[in-house]
C-alpha cells in the first residue's frame, strides 16, 4: 500500500466510498500505520461522514491484509457489501419468522368467551 493508492471502503449501510490514500503516518517497529485518506469521485454528504467516521484515517498492519471494510479494488469492495446484505437479509428473515411464530402463539393463547 502506497500514498496515491485507490481504496474502496464499504460502510455498514452498504455504501461504497472510492478513496485515495494521501499519507502514511507513524510506521513503528511492530509495522503498524496510520493511514490517511481522500475521498475521490462524486459523493454526497452521508458518504462523506461515514468517510470522516471511518476511513479519514484507520490504523493497519503494514504487509497485512486489509481492514475488513476496505479494499484494493472495486469488485471485492462489491462482493464485500453484496455478503453483508445477504448475511443482514438472512437474519431479517429469522427475525420475521420468529415475530410470526410469536403472533402466532399469542392469538393461541387468547382466550375466546363462548356465549352459546
Amino acid at each position: 500500500m502506497e500514498v496515491n493508492d485507490t481504496l474502496f471502503g464499504v460502510t455498514d449501510q452498504f455504501v461504497i466510498i472510492p478513496m485515495r490514500i494521501s499519507d502514511i503516518e507513524d510506521v513503528d517497529s511492530e509495522g503498524i500505520a496510520k493511514i490517511v485518506t481522500e475521498m475521490v469521485g462524486d459523493f454526497d454528504r452521508h458518504m462523506e461522514v461515514h468517510h470522516g467516521a471511518y476511513f479519514k484515517s484507520f490504523i493497519e498492519y503494514v504487509n497485512k491484509d486489509r481492514p475488513h471494510n476496505t479494499f484494493g479494488d472495486i469488485n471485492s469492495a462489491i462482493d464485500h457489501a453484496q455478503k453483508l446484505i445477504a448475511s443482514k437479509r438472512s437474519n431479517l428473515t429469522a427475525e420475521l419468522r420468529t415475530l410470526s411464530e410469536r403472533e402466532t402463539h399469542l392469538e393461541s393463547m387468547r382466550v375466546h368467551n363462548d356465549t352459546t
